[in-house]
């Protein structure tokens, strides 16, 4: 099931070329994108943290800027703070891009062929 999951993800992430991806984000329309671009062209807001992180961890990294990165996403800060806590899989980046990471298991050479 495992295996599974990670396998749709992978696919998510080819079929969107990479993209971030957020649940609730039509990243099929163009105009969303356009949005993002121009969230990114128009702000002087640099963000810079010390480390990927998630969680509550990275709500307080954020900071002040939890808003303005909520934003760029679509969301409030309230829904990116419900996001972070809930979901162990949503990360932060450095730049204060949001990115899915899951943990591989490891092989224990128990696995079929």
């Amino acid at each position: 099931m495992f295996y599974l999951r990670l396998c749709v993800s992978v696919m998510v992430l080819l079929l969107c070329g990479g993209c971030r991806f957020v649940p609730g984000v039509d990243m099929g329309s163009n105009d969303s994108f356009q949005h993002e671009r121009s969230l990114n062209e128009s702000s002087s807001e640099v963000i810079e943290l010390p480390e990927e992180s998630q969680g509550q961890h990275a709500i307080d990294l954020l900071g002040n800027r939890l808003a303005f990165v909520a934003a760029r996403y679509g969301k409030s800060a309230a829904e990116l703070r419900a996001l972070l806590l809930r979901d162990r899989t949503l990360w932060v980046d450095r730049r204060g891009n949001l990115f899915y990471k899951e943990k591989v298991p490891e092989d224990t050479g128990n696995s079929r062929r």
